[in-house]
């Protein structure tokens, strides 16, 4: 679209749009805080599903048809109240609040610090605090809690199981080979207890993420990091035993926050947070719902660049063929019900790389990892179009191990300060079940041709002839992965070798080691797309969800394969030899 044809469709549409401000302006309707109740799990974006969808009953393992609260529309949200000069600010509530990473809060965190940047406060509002819930409190200006509530900021805990006893009782044996140590995915099926490797490891990752949240407590409460570490450690606290510790600010029910933050009322001054009636003569702050509040909103006026950023998403374990969000987790290990095909994403990248209209590309990734050469067939995707167009892969909750191997290839990669990534290496795990059979007589008998026919086989371990076929197909697959981020990184291989060998790090600390360019969120990702496609940084040139283009009759969430394609699905992934998977999950609480 040409400059000259963007800008003619910019006046006329402001023109409109300030038409309606001042009518918004005049209105007498008063706006003193927008509630916004901060529920579910609050992805980067929810596609809109179609208006049939929200009459029909919902599919188990499914998101409900109707629209929830994704991060992108909380931080358009905001900045409309940001905008707007009569709201005071916001009250979050932080209750039904399920973040399924430490990412997604940072994310939330980083919303809350540009309103707050605007002159605007912000309220935090919840029955009781969790570790995940306070972390996010403390980028508020102020935290309350109802009397009944609870303090209960109890630190992190990782619990860990080792099954290699439980499998050899029933006949089950694990056969791993990996390439180092640190790369302990197997070590779940193949240990019987936690290795000094895996210790270490996951040491590091508690202390950096108990550090970041510590730090965010002693910079939100003003406190020494000292303090805050006893705290947690005498915790869980009642409602008056946190605001006497200055864990909150005030103590009081939700129909009580308006006289408390009403700053024209001396009751609400006097009262402090304490229980106590209402002023009738003076009502208190005036809440509205976002929904309310959306109609009497000034709306913003912008002016187009003409160009977008096309923004793809690899989601969930990297299978081959098409992605796919199956009504169950399948019965295979690392391995849950959102897979991203690396078809579905070649396809997204294709697209954007063929249309005009997107000057940039942000791969927003979350995944730990999964098949080897599917992994290897997005990256490609990845180096390919980078030629032709920036790409900036944005790291969520997760991008380890194949979900790394993905990104290494764009041009910058943003990650936040609990991102989980890293984990650089390949595994190979098969199963031996010949004690199974052997339990109830049960013969198994087997025709080969070949000498390497049998080697994956379920019925002997790989044996001394095996082994070393099997090390070098994995030896070979870590050199091309270390081949990978060396390019991609523009790294010294020696460096790269003291942080690789599967070691897991946060983002914080994958910055430090160079493995990633920036800590931020999603939004830092789309301004450096938009700086490295040489777009002005004042003209809007707004995200815009790229997929395949191709799906089913029924549109998300509703399932587009039958069952025998589940089936087929989990054939396949049981003949996958090669892992690029993570570890571990860091459990949110």
């Amino acid at each position: 679209m040409s400059n000259f044809r963007v800008r003619i469709q910019d006046i006329w549409r402001n023109g409109w749009v300030s038409v309606g401000n001042l009518a918004r302006r005049a209105s007498r309707q008063r706006i003193d805080y927008v509630v916004i109740d901060l529920a579910g799990s609050l992805p980067e974006f929810i596609l809109p599903s179609a208006w049939w969808q929200r009459y029909l009953p919902p599919v188990p393992g499914f998101p409900a048809p109707a629209d929830g609260l994704s991060l992108l529309a909380l931080r358009l949200m905001l900045e409309r109240i940001a905008a707007d000069p009569r709201p005071k600010g916001v009250v979050l509530r932080l209750d039904d609040f399920a973040p399924e990473g430490w990412a997604t809060v940072c994310s939330v965190r980083n919303a809350i610090a540009r309103f707050r940047a605007t002159g605007k406060r912000v309220v935090a509002y919840a029955d009781e605090f969790s570790n995940a819930t306070y972390f996010l409190a403390t980028a508020a200006d102020q935290i309350t809690l109802p009397p009944g509530g609870g303090w209960n900021v109890f630190g992190l805990r990782l619990d860990l199981i080792f099954l290699k006893d439980a499998l050899d009782a029933y006949g089950i044996q694990a056969e791993v080979v990996n390439v180092a140590p640190y790369k302990t995915a197997g070590d779940t099926f193949a240990r019987s207890d936690i290795s000094p490797e895996h210790r270490e490891m996951l040491d590091w990752i508690l202390d950096g993420q108990h550090e970041e949240i510590v730090s965010a407590i002693a910079a939100g409460r003003r406190m020494e990091a000292r303090r805050v570490r006893e705290l947690i450690d005498s915790a869980p606290k009642l409602a008056h035993q946190a605001m006497a510790d200055g864990l909150v600010d005030a103590v009081c029910y939700f129909d009580e926050l308006p006289v408390l933050l009403d700053a024209k009322t001396d009751e609400g001054k006097r009262n402090g947070g304490k229980r106590g009636k209402k002023n009738k003569a003076e009502p208190g702050a005036k809440f509205v719902t976002w929904r309310a509040a959306n109609r009497l909103l000034v709306r913003p006026l912008r002016w187009r660049s003409g160009k977008s950023i096309a923004v793809i998403t690899l989601e969930g374990t990297i299978i081959p063929g098409k992605s796919q969000r199956l009504p169950i987790p399948l019965p295979l290990p690392f391995v849950g019900n959102a897979m991203a095909g690396s078809e579905s994403v070649a396809q997204a990248f294709r697209r954007a790389e063929n249309d005009d209209a997107f000057a940039a590309i942000v791969f927003h990734v979350d995944s730990r990892g999964g098949a080897a050469g599917a992994s290897d067939s997005i990256w490609r995707e990845v180096a390919r179009v980078r030629t032709k167009k920036p790409v900036v892969v944005y790291m969520a909750n997760y991008a380890a191990s194949g979900g790394y191997y993905v990104s290494a290839g764009a041009n910058w990669i943003v990650a936040q300060p609990l991102t989980v990534t890293g984990s650089i290496g390949v595994i190979i795990l098969k199963f031996v079940a010949a004690g199974l059979f052997d339990r109830f007589r049960a013969r198994q008998v087997h025709l080969e041709r070949g000498a390497h026919a049998g080697l994956f086989g379920s019925d002997a371990p790989f044996g001394d002839s095996g082994r070393p076929v099997v090390q070098k197909m994995i030896d070979e697959l870590y050199r091309q992965f270390k081949r990978i981020v060396v390019d991609g990184r523009n790294m010294e291989e020696a460096k790269l070798d003291s942080i690789a060998g599967g070691r897991v790090w946060l983002g914080k600390q994958a910055l430090t080691h160079g493995l990633v360019d920036q800590i931020g969120d999603l939004r830092v990702a789309v301004e450096k797309a938009q700086e490295l496609a040489e777009l002005k940084p004042d003209d809007w040139t707004p995200p815009v969800w790229v997929g395949s283009g191709k799906g089913g009759l029924l549109p998300p969430p509703f399932p587009t394969q039958s069952w025998a394609d589940v089936m087929g699905l989990v054939a396949a992934l049981v003949k996958e030899k090669a892992w690029m998977i993570a570890p571990f999950e860091v459990e949110i609480k």
